[in-house]
């Protein structure tokens, strides 16, 4: 017998095990309805539909749907990311009502985690929208404790936008369970700027009108 050719071989080969779920949880109002995709490739990927849904009487009524993907590390079980996709997700109690709007991800390892939110939220009473641009939180842990940075733009319709930045990490022993090193930059238009510092006695915040100069805030 002749061997196989490399196209025979390749298309021989078990194709990843798939596995689906599909399913409609009714709620004390309404319901949500999901369906996911997971391999044995480390990927999956689904949808969830909020329909006028509430989980109990005085719950806010939620509608929209949330679209995520996720890897994960096939040995361990573990997620080594995650992405969610909100596609105008309401939420209303009483006179309240928002609208999320955007992206959330979480990426990492177990020694360091990074969160970042692109997202808009409207309040659809007042007709205002607040938004975070690239907003990112970087999480580190050691043997003494947490480092953390932080970086993005976040918006507000009535005090314009701030770009945050970190200009040392801020750190957390885990005896303290409190910061107690960092600085934090934020950066408003017409060079206007805050700064937070954080010490091993507590903070303190210094503001710059534009002038250039740093004013301890009382």
């Amino acid at each position: 017998m002749s061997a196989l050719s490399p196209v025979q071989k390749q298309t021989n080969k078990v194709a990843d095990a798939t596995i689906t779920d599909q399913d409609t949880i009714n709620g004390y109002s309404g319901s949500i309805s999901y369906s996911m995709t997971a391999s044995d490739n480390g990927t999956a990927s689904g949808t969830i539909v909020y329909n006028s849904y509430k989980s109990y009487a005085n719950a806010p009524l939620i509608d929209g749907s949330v679209n995520f993907s996720a890897t994960y590390n096939t040995s361990t079980a573990s997620l080594s990311s995650f992405r969610m996709t909100f596609v105008n997700v309401t939420a209303s109690t009483g006179t309240e009502s928002v609208t999320l709007a955007g992206t959330l991800a979480i990426s990492g390892t177990e020694s360091t985690i990074t969160t970042t939110i692109t997202m808009t939220l409207t309040d659809n009473v007042t007709h205002k929208t607040y938004g975070m641009s690239n907003y990112q939180l970087v999480m580190t842990q050691s043997a003494s404790g947490i480092s953390m940075t932080l970086s993005g733009t976040y918006y507000d319709p009535v005090h314009g936008y701030v770009v945050i930045s970190t200009v040392s990490p801020v750190t957390t022993s885990y005896a303290s369970g409190v910061p107690d090193s960092g600085v934090l930059l934020f950066t408003g238009s017409n060079g206007t700027r805050a700064r937070l510092t954080f010490t091993s006695t507590g903070y303190v915040v210094e503001a710059d009108s534009g002038t250039g100069t740093f004013v301890v805030v009382p």
